[in-house]
């Protein structure tokens, strides 16, 4: 991809400490009023889930998404909208994280072409195959001439079966990833260096997108639970190498899956939950105001804003904010490590269906949202 079109931001030195040249400014809906500032990074419709580096400079990202390939990892420096590939040419590479000092990055890797990538909209669907967590560090190492070269990826975490969708606290200390280890796709947690690995979901049903809180004491993911009526076909899913989620709540758990429980149960798809930076309040994706699938289209995913512990509603369950207004996909929402802007993914001004490009906006949060 290169450089990506560059434009000065018109975000005020209170909400960056540098420009950005990375990308161009697009037009906001006034109805998502959480939204200040809206900036497109990429453009060629093939953007998965992104990261934040620590520092708030630069950004990870899944780009050459297609329906067989999950393509690769790329960084892009905010400052000077220089975009790099970080994996290797060969296989695909699939969610990304930055170690806590962001001197690596963390990433699931094989050589195949059935990818484990989160599902375009059209329709939910994982491929579960063999793929090992790597790490590959960002420091060019000195050979003996006196020239510098990266080294190779290693391994971090591996079984021979699926290992990917790895999260790092924000102290550096833990890893949470999901794995078929056991022959079911569960959450387990380790160590910084991969060791110490301990299951930390059980339950029959597919468990994934796990996230830490920022202050590292909880937990929250996305994950089915099978009834026995349901086992049956859903083991058949799993010796195809695959699941497809007949819905998806959001859970939360303490740090190593104490004290689970579901905060989010309404109907149809809710996904991609992340914490915001008071490790208290969770924003999510879902097509819960899907009006009714679009043939050509796929389904609506909007972003959505929940206080687990909050007051509850005539429901008896805490009220939800919807976020988002657009009539497609908005998701994977990643906040910065300040908390002042959000990365997502969006359908929004794509040019092919069920293209997704990455955007960054400035969220805005205070008295007047309460």
């Amino acid at each position: 991809m290169g450089v990506l079109p560059s434009a000065v931001t018109t975000a005020r030195p209170e909400w960056v400490s540098f420009t950005i040249q990375a990308g161009r400014v697009v037009p906001g809906d006034p109805r998502e009023r959480r939204f200040g500032e809206l900036r497109q990074l990429t453009f060629d419709g093939t953007t998965g889930s992104a990261r934040w580096h620590p520092d708030g400079h630069a950004v990870i990202y899944e780009s050459g998404r297609s329906a067989t390939s999950c393509g690769h990892l790329r960084r892009l420096d905010l400052a000077s909208g220089k975009s790099k590939q970080l994996s290797p040419a060969g296989g695909w590479a699939a969610l990304g994280a930055f170690a806590a000092n962001g001197s690596a990055v963390l990433y699931a890797f094989a050589k195949t072409d059935q990818p484990p990538c989160t599902p375009s909209f059209s329709g939910l669907r994982w491929t579960l195959p063999h793929c090992d967590i790597v790490t590959l560090s960002l420091s060019p190492a000195t050979k003996t001439d006196g020239s510098k070269s990266r080294a190779p990826a290693r391994v971090l975490v591996q079984s021979p079966t699926y290992d990917g969708d790895v999260d790092t606290s924000s102290d550096g200390q833990h890893l949470v990833f999901t794995s078929m280890r056991d022959g079911d796709p569960d959450l387990y947690v380790a160590a910084a260096d991969g060791r110490g690995v301990k299951r930390i979901t059980a339950a029959p049903g597919y468990d994934g997108g796990a996230r830490f809180s920022p202050d590292g004491s909880k937990l929250t993911w996305h994950a089915e639970r099978i009834g026995e009526d349901a086992v049956a076909a859903y083991q058949e899913q799993l010796a195809q190498g695959r699941v497809t989620p007949r819905s998806l709540q959001i859970l939360q758990a303490g740090s190593e899956g104490q004290r689970a429980r579901v905060v989010v149960a309404r109907e149809g798809y809710n996904i991609t939950p992340t914490f915001l930076p008071d490790s208290r309040r969770l924003l999510f994706a879902s097509d819960y105001d899907d009006p009714g699938s679009t043939p050509g289209q796929g389904r609506d995913f909007e972003l959505y804003l929940v206080d687990p512990d909050g007051p509850v509603t005539a429901t008896g369950a805490p009220r939800v904010e919807r976020v988002t207004f657009h009539d497609g996909f908005d998701g994977n929402g990643q906040f910065s490590p300040d908390g002042r802007q959000l990365l997502f993914t969006s359908s929004r001004l794509s040019s092919q269906p069920g293209g997704t490009d990455l955007y960054l906006v400035r969220w805005l949060d205070g008295p007047e949202f309460q």
